[in-house]
């Protein structure tokens, strides 16, 4: 069941909490955790102008209480994560799959399968 759309209005508070894929950590070292903190700074409190006035990190998620003064939350939130996550894969040299990849030929394989059998 898809979770029910958020109410976002001037001047609300939030607590906001993401975890990482299958509760894998979302943080590998200091520097990781340097890397979410400088992305949370820039990505909420400079562009956004969001107020953050509580956080808390754990090893596989974080809880915020902000409130944005503009009703902004998903916007604040999407870039805020996606920084993150592009900061961290390319820190960790982490990458898309390769068109040349295995597991892409395979579901080539499948599709063209399907596509014979008229799926």
């Amino acid at each position: 069941m898809a979770r029910q759309l958020r109410i976002e209005y001037p001047d609300a508070f939030y607590h906001v909490t993401s975890r990482g894929n299958n509760r894998q950590d979302i943080y590998r070292d200091e520097e990781d955790y340097k890397l979410f903190l400088e992305r949370l700074i820039e990505s909420l409190l400079d562009v956004y102008n969001t107020s953050l006035l509580f956080y808390v990190c754990m090893t596989n998620h974080f809880h915020f209480l902000l409130t944005t003064p503009d009703g902004n939350l998903s916007n604040n939130m999407r870039h805020f994560n996606i920084g993150y996550t592009a900061a961290f894969n390319r820190r960790h040299k982490r990458q898309k799959l390769e068109k040349n990849s295995d597991l892409k030929e395979r579901f080539d394989m499948v599709d063209i399968e399907l596509s014979r059998l008229k799926i």
